[in-house]
């Protein structure tokens, strides 16, 4: 059958008709089931990712028109979902197959099913806390993650508990060190930054914090917080030496789509009257970064006969200048001025790199300069640097000397 000219299908009219029935508010809860289970339907929606496009007579449309089966079926499903007749079988259903947020609208939704969204993980939230239906464990949970805060402190089953842990994340009440633990363990968005800034919320906690969201405003506030101890510290200089500390990648001082340095925290960290012998143990191999100014890491940067693993470790500066120094020194190890090398070739839009000084660098591999070559050997100076250089491979030096001739 020729579908190029919107022929009906056959599937097409009851999918019509199911949906029609859907959105009458007329329909009782036993037929909005009958639909959900009826076998056609569902082999539908399973066999949806084979043939994906289905011409039907599409309701509120004069002509047949295309449209893509699964999105049909995914508003007969919201439609029923929506339905103030469906039953709680019915929603327990849709609520397993992803309509949790349409259930939300449903203004007879069971209370068993907005808290069993509630408690999914990934659960839909936003509406929870207005719904008039939502039970007290229910607003315990949304209390705790910090969800519509003002919602919970108005809604009529919300316990003493939850009312506290609203009006602190509002910053219109007092929190005990419970719901302060609490909201640090199930805390989602800004909360667990409330908790971290407050004078009053225990080491345990602060701690919490430290396992599920390690953040960066988080650590600062961690590491500024009175109740800090070296527990704490040990933690949270774990978590900058994990999250930034790769060999040669260049991020340990720097935060990720950010120009805050990290350096900051780790001399914070470093001043803290609560800092003891394992903290500082964590920073040992990367003090110079922390402790030299920019001039003296330039110096010792572009100094040949200064140790190796100093040098290592200077590969991991954010400051440019610092590391052009390190590109240019003969006395850089292998594997810094590899990681300094670019990849790929020159981009117009780029205005710098360390291709110029690694290819001048007497000390610089083959394989690194060849990589410099693929980049940069456009332009005449890089060139001319590569061709002089007595560590450039062979076949490149000739293709140079014809191209430079």
């Amino acid at each position: 059958m020729d579908r190029s000219h919107g022929v009906l299908l056959p599937e097409a009219r009851p999918l019509r008709d199911a949906l029609t029935r859907a959105r009458d508010p007329a329909t009782p809860g036993d037929a909005l089931l009958a639909i959900a289970v009826d076998p056609f339907v569902v082999e539908l929606r399973t066999d949806a990712a084979n043939d994906p496009y289905v011409y039907m007579d599409y309701p509120g449309h004069h002509a047949d028109l295309p449209a893509r089966r699964e999105a049909f079926l995914g508003a007969l499903f919201s439609a029923l979902a929506r339905h103030p007749n469906a039953p709680p079988d019915l929603q327990e259903l849709l609520a397993r197959d992803g309509f949790g947020a349409e259930l939300i609208h449903n203004p007879n939704a069971a209370p068993e099913v907005l808290d069993g969204l509630a408690r999914a993980a990934d659960g839909p939230r936003a509406g929870l806390a207005s719904h008039p239906a939502s039970p007290t464990s229910t607003l315990d949970v949304l209390a705790f993650e910090g969800v519509e805060p003002e919602s919970v402190l108005r809604h009529r089953h919300a316990s003493a508990a939850a009312r506290e842990a609203a009006a602190f994340l509002l910053g219109s009440g007092v929190a005990g060190e419970e719901t302060l633990r609490r909201i640090a363990r199930h805390g989602r968005g800004r909360a667990p930054l409330t908790v971290a800034r407050h004078p009053g919320t225990p080491a345990d906690a602060l701690m919490e914090l430290v396992r599920r969201t390690p953040f960066p405003d988080l650590l600062d506030a961690l590491i500024a917080h009175p109740n800090a101890d070296a527990p704490l510290l040990r933690a949270v200089g774990r978590t900058l030496v994990a999250r930034y500390g790769r060999p040669h990648s260049r991020t340990l001082y720097t935060e990720p789509g950010t120009y805050d340095p990290a350096q900051r925290r780790i001399r914070a960290i470093l001043a803290h009257p609560a800092c003891d012998p394992a903290v500082r143990a964590l920073f040992a191999g990367i003090a110079p970064l922390v402790e030299l100014p920019v001039p003296e890491r330039r110096r010792l940067a572009a100094d040949p006969h200064t140790d190796p693993a100093l040098l290592t470790v200077l590969g991991l500066d954010v400051d440019r200048n610092v590391l052009h120094a390190l590109a240019g020194n003969p006395g850089a190890p292998a594997g810094v001025l590899a990681g300094l090398a670019p990849r790929g070739r020159r981009s117009p839009y780029e205005s710098h790199s360390f291709a110029g000084p690694l290819a001048a660098n007497p000390g610089c591999p083959p394989e690194v300069l060849r990589r410099v070559y693929e980049y940069d050997a456009g332009r005449l100076h890089c060139g001319r640097l590569l061709l002089a250089n007595p560590n450039t491979p062979a076949d490149l030096r000739e293709i140079l000397a014809s191209r430079l001739r």
